[in-house]
């Protein structure tokens, strides 16, 4: 049998398999020969461990974890490898002490760690030599019950604190996501390679960043909590937010810095919003520019992403519930040129628009629909209430409808499309035709002449 993989290269594998759900190269060894000749001759498929404490917890099945990865570790020789810990390690539990030392033992060639654990004995692990690390997922949840609270002087709350000889140890990580995690509050060394810091607003609190995380250029604050730059900015923190690319903060931590004027000039602002309005003006005077594109993201980044060309600044504003956030980015509406979104959002950006004061959509000339449903479902099951309010925005601009088919709809009648900028679209069509009807990935069936009407 002639194996072709060895013509791949490695990432190429990596990424099929994971497409493929076939990571675990030694469970499906198992069940399948096939994979097995491959599997066991072949360096690439061992490049990444995973170690399932919660698949079965009891003693054997810790037992069988720990030969697993074993005889993982041992396969992939001494190519740089990737440790992912899908379940918690925790004091109580059989081999816990033998997985943690099998991590150890192989830090000096792991690439990438993702470990959770109600366990202080990991802290064992961050002393180890791991020279070639750049990625570390830690996430420590102290269960009361099995262990002592560790203690942060100070703070009194249950954490776990990073030892300070842990950035020496890995003088390239590059990448830093901690969960219930502190830097010691009586000094930390600096970082000397890392560009993104995801952390709670905790975390940072008693830190200097700029000192600590020199080369940051990412900068992502989640879950509860507040964080406040120093004020005044010494010129010190004033270089190092200007050299950040990205930072996402909650609205609350915006309230509290609306004098840091230098945060706001950072290229991509990313907001999770409420209705703070005395951020949210901060925020709307940030956004500059008369040409914005707006886009309203359908995935894990929900948001209106905001971009000025001009300036090259993105602005992302992360909400619950689209209606909810009128009084906040309704005043940016006027100085939209772009609007894309799903065909799904379409009622309720319709509804958004309705309460919207002035002439939202003045200055509109390209309208973007996903079409993650056709057309149709616009007014198969419109709101009663609002089934009058959902017709005929007023684009007196617009020139451009542009149709990106998905896997869920990649063919539309042109009856469908006529009918919709004819009903959806009325306000403008009354006064001049598009100029364009733009199709991405998707076709029309039906005679197109029917549409000359309405586009030019």
């Amino acid at each position: 049998m002639v194996d072709y993989t060895r013509q791949l290269p490695a990432e190429l594998c990596l990424k099929l398999l994971d497409s493929l759900d076939l990571a675990d190269v030694i469970r499906v060894s198992l069940v399948s020969r096939w994979w097995r000749l491959i599997a066991f001759d072949h360096p690439t498929y061992w490049a990444t461990v995973t170690l399932d404490t919660r698949a079965a917890p009891h003693e054997p099945g810790y037992a069988c974890a720990y030969h697993l990865a074993s005889a993982q570790l041992e396969r992939s020789s001494r190519s740089p490898i990737a440790i992912n810990v899908s379940g918690w390690f925790r004091e109580d539990i059989p081999f816990e002490h033998a997985l943690l030392f099998l991590i150890q033992s192989n830090m000096h060639r792991v690439k990438s760690l993702d470990i959770e654990s109600e366990s202080s004995s990991i802290h064992n692990i961050f002393l180890c030599d791991a020279p070639i690390l750049e990625e570390l997922h830690l996430k420590w949840c102290p269960d009361p019950d099995l262990m002592l609270p560790v203690v942060v002087p100070g703070v009194g709350d249950e954490e776990l604190l990073l030892p300070t000889s842990f950035p020496a140890k890995s003088p390239r990580l590059r990448l830093l996501n901690v969960e219930d995690v502190r830097l010691s509050p009586a000094g930390f060394p600096p970082f000397p390679a890392l560009t993104t810091l995801i952390a709670s607003p905790r975390f940072c609190q008693g830190v200097c960043l700029p000192e600590v995380f020199p080369c940051l250029r990412e900068l992502i604050l989640g879950d509860l909590g507040v964080y406040r730059f120093p004020q005044p900015l010494t010129p010190l923190w004033v270089q190092w937010i200007t050299r950040l690319e990205r930072v996402s903060l909650e609205q609350h931590t915006i309230s509290v810095n609306t004098s840091c004027h230098a945060l706001f000039n950072v290229p991509r602002l990313e907001v999770s919003l409420n209705m703070d309005t005395t951020a949210s003006n901060c925020i709307v005077a940030s956004i500059t520019g008369t040409a914005l594109h707006a886009n309203l993201r359908p995935d894990s980044q929900s948001g209106l992403h905001i971009f000025d060309p001009s300036t090259g600044r993105t602005r992302v504003l992360a909400f619950y519930r689209l209606i909810d956030f009128i009084v906040t980015w309704g005043a940016l509406f006027p100085r939209v040129h772009t609007f894309e979104l799903d065909i799904s959002d379409w009622i309720e950006f319709a509804i958004v628009i309705h309460h919207t004061t002035g002439d939202p959509l003045s200055s509109l000339t390209t309208i973007t629909l996903r079409l993650d449903e056709s057309l149709e479902s616009v007014w198969l099951n419109p709101p009663k209430y609002y089934e009058d309010k959902i017709r005929s925005l007023v684009c007196p601009r617009l020139q451009v409808l542009r149709l990106v088919g998905s896997d869920a709809c990649r063919v539309q009648p042109v009856s469908a499309v006529l009918r919709f900028i004819r009903d959806h679209l009325g306000g403008e069509t009354r006064q001049h035709s598009l100029s364009k009807l733009d199709l991405d990935g998707v076709s029309m069936e039906g005679d197109v002449r029917d549409l000359h009407p309405y586009v030019v």
